[in-house]
């Protein structure tokens, strides 16, 4: 996990071995021997978790919700787990006057719905929002984990969805 000297606005995943990296953001060259590593882990998840929370912090908006503590072991846990009830999804009856077919981009779809709700909102009810707007479940689940992934987005609680 490094965040790029260039432009201090992105923090990145990067595999060990590589000699350089293109910022994900400002596109510089970067050596990675000469970068400062923040977490290492084998662990994917570990590691998206680690990312998001960092770029929260680096975009100043992660101090209202969580702080970040850099662990000082790699096998030391984020996050304790946390057990959420889970919430029956509710499917509008079909009417097809409400039922607006997807549109080219749905990643665009879900990042303009948590813009109307604040920039905040709950994973449910989200994805109950996409299923009005014409997205699947499968596609939803698939969109969400990768915008987690990049850092677009980020979970301060379980259950909670936030632009980063």
């Amino acid at each position: 996990m490094i965040v790029c000297p260039k432009c201090r606005q992105h923090a990145q995943i990067i595999e060990t071995g590589k000699k350089t990296l293109k910022c994900q953001n400002c596109g510089a060259l970067l050596q990675t021997r000469k970068l400062r590593v923040f977490h290492f882990s084998e662990d994917l998840e570990d590691s998206v978790l680690f990312r998001t929370r960092l770029q929260a912090e680096i975009s100043g908006k992660g101090s209202e919700d969580f702080s970040v503590n850099f662990p000082s072991t790699e096998s030391e846990p984020l996050i304790p787990e946390v057990k959420t009830p889970i919430k029956e999804l509710e499917l509008p009856e079909k009417n097809n006057s409400s039922f607006l077919p997807a549109t080219k981009n749905p990643k665009l779809i879900l990042l303009k719905i948590l813009k109307t709700t604040g920039g905040k909102i709950e994973k449910e009810e989200l994805q109950q929002k996409a299923f009005e707007k014409g997205i699947t479940q499968e596609k939803f689940e698939t969109i969400l984990k990768n915008l987690l992934e990049t850092g677009e987005l980020y979970s301060p609680q379980p259950g909670i969805i936030k632009i980063v």
